[in-house]
């Protein structure tokens, strides 16, 4: 089921709607990836909106703020951050199983807080989310030929200077998403440039 950090509920496995369970950071930074190349090929707009959505909603959930330590899953819900008691606990060996403990195994546990400790698939993934955002803030196509012009798609107006291969340059200077208001700037060279802004799904009045 759909979670409100735009993602779908899974920790390991699909889940429901229960406050207890959530998604795994995991998850959240390959959906990103996905999504973000996926614009880069099929350029609908529509799926920058979701990248976006995790970006601002999801992915600084998970983290730190300096990024040195991220939850194992995250939970929109949880009002609880520590160890959890498992089956084995309660004397289920090998972990109970039913409405009162329907986690998917016993690492969840230690899913709630902050920390270093999980499963280093997290470790080694969550690191992913916000450098792939950046590559994918300006989108480029190379033109055909020298008489054929660059395409650069502004894709998120978040701060971002690219630099093309030729020299150009295209700049954003805004505080998205904390502001609605962006400046863009585009610097040619010897080739002709070819510029397109992704307008926001929900900038309805969009100038």
């Amino acid at each position: 089921q759909a979670q409100p950090n735009a993602l779908f509920c899974a920790d390991e496995v699909f889940c429901g709607r229960a406050p207890h369970r959530g998604t795994e950071t995991c998850a959240v930074v390959e959906a990103m990836a996905s999504l973000e190349q996926g614009f880069a090929v099929l350029g609908m707009p529509s799926l920058m909106d979701r990248v976006e959505t995790l970006a601002f909603n999801a992915l600084p959930a998970a983290l730190t703020a300096d990024m040195w330590s991220h939850v194992y899953v995250q939970q929109a819900n949880s009002v609880y951050a520590g160890d959890t008691p498992d089956g084995a606990s309660r004397g289920c060996a090998g972990g109970c199983r039913g409405s009162d403990d329907d986690a998917p195994s016993d690492e969840d546990r230690h899913a709630n807080f902050y920390g270093v400790s999980h499963f280093p698939c997290c470790i080694v993934n969550f690191a992913q989310g916000w450098p792939k955002f950046a590559l994918h803030a300006p989108v480029v196509a190379p033109g055909d030929g020298d008489a054929s012009p660059q395409e650069v798609v502004v894709a998120s107006l978040v701060p971002a200077n690219a630099t093309l291969a030729d020299g150009a340059t295209v700049r954003t200077d805004s505080d998205y998403p904390f502001s609605d208001t962006a400046t863009v700037t585009v610097r040619a060279t010897s080739s002709p440039i070819t510029l397109g802004v992704r307008v926001p799904g929900w900038a309805v009045d969009a100038l």
